[in-house]
């Protein structure tokens, strides 16, 4: 019976990886959303992200190409930049790099991943990029790899430690910039 389980396993093992690139996205949408929502005008965005845009504006050869912030127009501005930073950041693969890359590139915050000190793992970063390396040779058949009932568990565990982690630090980052943290709330509807 056990060897049935080997590609029960993998599946699951891959859409584990899955969630937490889609959580990763998912969230950041949310904190755009949250922070845009709560924005009355570009004056009040953060400073990392105002520059960010500001870069990118000035970068597009199009003449006109500072019209598109005119009026409410910076709203998608921001969000259409956070949307192709996910395709650009090479996001099928979420390790910790590249997920500070895109948080960094994003919303100006440095290094999300220090917030991963709750997680049980001694090294949460390099635990999270050994999952996606496995998960890339398990994804391209690289190697003929068995997955353990026991490594999906870890696997689990990690990623739902990770996103704890970034819920709390996504939520001061809100307070600190809106003055709430709509993930506190959220969580408590959960429990």
């Amino acid at each position: 019976m056990k060897r049935h389980l080997g590609p029960a396993n993998k599946g699951t093992y891959l859409l584990v990886a899955a969630l937490w690139e889609s959580y990763c996205e998912d969230v950041l949408a949310e904190t755009l959303d949250e922070l845009i929502g709560a924005t009355a005008d570009p004056h009040s965005l953060p400073v990392a992200i105002r520059r960010a845009v500001a870069k990118d504006v000035r970068a597009d050869p199009h003449e006109l190409s500072p019209w598109v912030l005119a009026g409410t127009g910076w709203r998608e501005v921001v969000k259409n930049r956070a949307r192709r930073l996910c395709r650009e950041t090479v996001f099928n693969s979420p390790k910790a790099g590249n997920v500070d890359e895109l948080f960094r590139r994003t919303l100006g915050i440095q290094s999300i991943t220090t917030s991963w000190t709750s997680v049980r793992a001694t090294d949460p970063r390099s635990a999270l990029d050994e999952h996606l390396v496995r998960r890339g040779e398990l994804a391209h058949r690289a190697a003929r790899t068995t997955i353990a009932k026991r490594q999906v568990s870890d696997f689990y565990q990690l990623t739902s430690g990770l996103a704890e982690s970034m819920d709390s630090t996504l939520g001061n980052f809100l307070l600190d910039a809106v003055g709430s943290d709509p993930f506190a709330a959220r969580d408590a509807e959960e429990r």
